[in-house]
């Protein structure tokens, strides 16, 4: 049974956790709080010298103690707010000539660009060197010297940051604010004449020998003839490498719910405790040999933890386990809920902004299902045959975790995968002989006969659990998608479930009631905003670098214009499929191609060549191919769509048709668009470009 008053940890980290959120959603500094801790600070002293505090008053000390901890939590958040400093980069400079920037992460080689996230340091304004400092993401054209550059190196650059942008279509992925919760602001396009390597080994050692650890372990797969697919898996499943991980292998594990094989986490990092833990056992009988084995354990951990790149969960696993060895050591029982408190609090006092991050908060709920909801389904049934009972252990620990993170996993991936059980059922027992297996390749390496037949071995499993992971992604029904929660939704679905689990457990009728009743209300947010969906008509003109897309939504049907194929690209999924989930769909019922021909007619809604008729909205779109007609200033359209790069002029559009607004797709060229637009100030003609003002959007 579960008890409050056991767990004063998990009771103390829930206003430190309010606090982060609040400075996270605020992102305001109040000097008052900095005060109002000084002052609780101050009373909390008096309470606790005082030999004793009347029953009925005891109230007051868990309050200001709460209270002291949710501004702990506020101002811990705000002073790692980086922008917010007089010393970054941005507050400094107008248009710098140079700056110097320190690689803070590994580089990772893209198919044109290296991408590298460097720290400023100084920057050369008006006439004279300032300090500073400040993230950037530095997209450097590759060629051979800039994919030799490395962690810790000091570059010279010669360019103007600029902002990240906003999501630029409705429901988009929101990478400027995932961006800020690391502190990156900005960034900048690198020619190769634009850079110069000035320095090298200026990172931090530590830091510095994890990496160059991770290579030599990467090189050790290399020459024993570790390639393609299997490659990437190996190097992500081991290393925490996943620059090599295509498209096709990401989804195949995230559509089977598997994806957590290929994030290092507390599933790694438990199995190199446990192997480390029998190779350990002698030293249980010497006379030093716990304290030796513990500070074994825990450094190999995290040598292991930054290896793997010091990812949130890899940290929680190993603070969390740390804990746990600690407190064994002590020959003292250790309260599995404060130890995943204690593992949070560190992580969160180090980076906050650890809370905003998916994986975060996917890792915490998956422990607190496997601890708190997998003894009550493992008890369902009793085996008697060890195997049996390995497997139904295994079944029992899938269906805690998915039980607790599914509705968090449906909010951010808008999708459910099915058959979670049968793929992870086979592919953990697969990956944990993988994981031993790469770790006799890596310290059997010398040997290079008996290291080549292991690793052969171990690529022989990979290709096998590759091939379930495909196998199974392709079963018909593998997953439910387009799926759409909203925040409200998404927490209604937890105390849902929540309340079942109640029921379950205590068997108390008003949890029954309770549960109903939330599912009422779900059900009726789901139902509301199906029938508002079936009402909506949109006209919409999306933002997709070099792409022309073009939307219309009436009622239950949605039709897409556009110069690319939509299903299975990046560009479907990353730009588009997140609002069209929220509208009611998974995909456009009809996909029209740009063509100088083009006819479609259904209810509502007409094209013709370069003419569109949607409800009462007149529509042209003017391209080098469709924009040939003589033109008639007695036919006026709502809006005309400027698309495919086309050599005109804005005085040559009106002059054959009168529009009320021209709008400007992202197929233009930036350079045109931007003649475009001051043609338009000149001519006072309402404009919106989509490159420069996200999708122009409308409800009809």
């Amino acid at each position: 049974m579960f008890f409050w008053n056991q767990v004063p940890l998990l009771r103390l980290l829930i206003p430190f956790i309010i606090g982060i959120y609040s400075a996270i959603q605020f992102n305001k500094d109040y000097p008052a709080f900095k005060f109002l801790l000084i002052l609780i600070f101050l009373f909390l002293l008096f309470f606790t010298f005082l030999k004793k505090l009347k029953y009925g008053k005891q109230w007051i000390y868990g309050f200001l103690l709460n209270s002291a901890i949710f501004f702990s939590g506020y101002l811990i958040t705000i002073s790692d707010i980086e922008i917010s400093d007089k010393s970054h980069f941005s507050k400094q400079m107008q248009k710098p000539e140079m700056a110097v920037g320190r690689v803070i992460k590994p580089v990772v080689i893209k198919e044109k660009t290296v991408k590298v996230i460097a720290e400023i340091e100084e920057i050369y304004n008006k006439n004279h060197w300032q300090n500073c400092e400040g993230k950037v993401i530095l997209w450097i054209k590759k060629d051979s010297a800039s994919e030799k550059i490395e962690y810790g190196d000091l570059l010279l650059l010669n360019s103007v940051f600029s902002e990240i942008k906003l999501p630029q279509n409705p429901e988009e992925f929101n990478y400027k604010r995932y961006l800020s919760f690391r502190n990156i602001y900005h960034q900048a396009y690198i020619k190769n004449s634009q850079w110069k390597l000035i320095a090298r080994n200026k990172g931090n050692f530590f830091v510095a020998f994890a990496i160059k650890l991770q290579k030599k372990i990467l090189n050790v797969f290399k020459e024993n003839k570790i390639e393609g697919k299997e490659y990437a898996v190996v190097s992500a499943l081991v290393a925490g490498n996943t620059d090599n991980l295509d498209t096709e292998t990401l989804k195949a594990f995230s559509d089977t719910g598997t994806m957590h094989i290929l994030s290092v986490s507390g599933l790694h990092v438990g199995i190199i405790y446990y192997a480390l833990s029998l190779m350990l056992f002698f030293l249980n009988r010497k006379k030093y040999g716990n304290i030796i084995r513990v500070l074994i354990l825990i450094s190999f951990l995290w040598l292991y933890a930054f290896i793997t790149g010091l990812s949130p969960a890899v940290l929680r696993a190993a603070a969390m386990l740390s804990f746990v060895i600690i407190g064994k050591s002590l020959n003292r029982d250790v309260n599995i809920y404060n130890t995943i408190a204690a593992s949070a609090f560190l992580l969160l006092i180090i980076n906050p902004f650890n809370l905003a991050d998916v994986g975060f908060q996917l890792s915490y709920l998956a422990v607190a299902g496997i601890v708190f909801i997998e003894p009550y389904i493992n008890n369902v049934f009793v085996f008697k045959n060890k195997i049996a009972d390995i497997i139904w252990k295994m079944i029992s620990v899938s269906i805690a975790a998915q039980i607790a993170t599914f509705p968090l996993g449906m909010f951010y991936f808008h999708q459910f995968p099915n058959y979670f059980l049968i793929s992870n059922l086979i592919v953990i027992p697969i990956s944990t002989v993988v994981i031993y297996l790469a770790i006799a390749v890596i310290v059997l390496s010398p040997f290079q006969i008996i290291s080549f037949f292991l690793a052969k071995a171990m690529a022989f499993l990979t290709f096998i659990m590759n091939s379930v992971i495909f196998y199974i992604e392709h079963l018909p029904f593998s997953k439910f998608y387009g799926i759409y929660l909203s925040l409200p939704e998404t927490l209604i679905l937890f105390l849902t479930v929540s309340f079942i689990l109640a029921f379950i457990i205590l068997k108390r009728p008003v949890f029954a009631n309770i549960t109903l009743t939330l599912f009422a209300v779900f059900l009726l947010f789901i139902l509301t905003e199906r029938f508002e969906n079936l009402k909506k008509k949109e006209f919409a003109v999306y933002s997709i670098n070099k792409t022309s897309a073009i939307g219309f939504v009436d009622k239950n049907k949605n039709i897409l214009l556009s110069d690319f194929k939509t299903n299975g690209t990046a560009n479907f999924a990353y730009h588009l499929a997140n609002h069209w989930n929220k509208t009611g769909y998974k995909e456009p019922d009809t996909t029209i191609n740009f063509s100088g021909d083009m006819k479609y007619f259904s209810d509502n809604f007409f094209i013709h060549k370069n003419f569109i008729q949607y409800y009462d909205k007149k529509i042209i779109l003017v391209d080098s191919n469709s924009f040939y007609f003589s033109g008639n200033k007695n036919i006026s359209f709502d809006y005309a769509v400027i698309t495919g790069n086309p050599k005109i002029k804005i005085k040559d559009v009106i002059s054959k048709i009168n529009t009320k607004e021209i709008i400007i797709d992202s197929s233009n060229s930036l350079y045109k668009t931007k003649k475009w637009i001051e043609e338009c100030k000149k001519l006072k003609i309402a404009c919106h470009a989509v490159s420069f003002e996200r999708a122009f959007v409308i409800e009809l």
